[in-house]
C-alpha cells in the first residue's frame, strides 16, 4: 500500500498492482479504496516516486493493453 496526495494536500491510500515500461514511458497500475484501477506515469526522482497523469487516449490503451495481457497470463497459470 503507498500513499497519494492531491494538489490540496489531502492522503489516498492506495494498493499497488504493478508497474511496466513501454517506449520509454513509465506507467504505474493501482488500485483506491473503491477497488477502481488506475494509473499514472510515474517517475523516481531523490528516492521518492512522483507520479503523474495520464491524458493521452493512446497511453490508456497502453495500459489497457497491459492489463488484458497480465490478465491472460494469470488464466494460463
Amino acid at each position: 500500500m503507498f500513499s497519494v496526495f492531491d494538489c490540496y494536500g489531502r492522503e489516498y491510500k492506495c494498493n499497488f498492482l504493478f508497474n511496466f515500461e513501454h517506449d520509454n514511458k513509465n506507467f504505474i497500475v493501482y488500485s483506491d479504496n473503491d477497488d477502481d484501477i488506475l494509473a499514472s506515469f510515474y517517475e523516481v526522482s531523490e528516492g521518492k516516486i512522483i507520479i503523474s497523469p495520464i491524458y493521452d487516449d493512446n497511453d490508456f490503451d497502453i495500459v489497457d493493453q497491459e492489463i488484458a495481457r497480465r490478465r491472460d497470463i494469470d488464466e494460463v497459470e
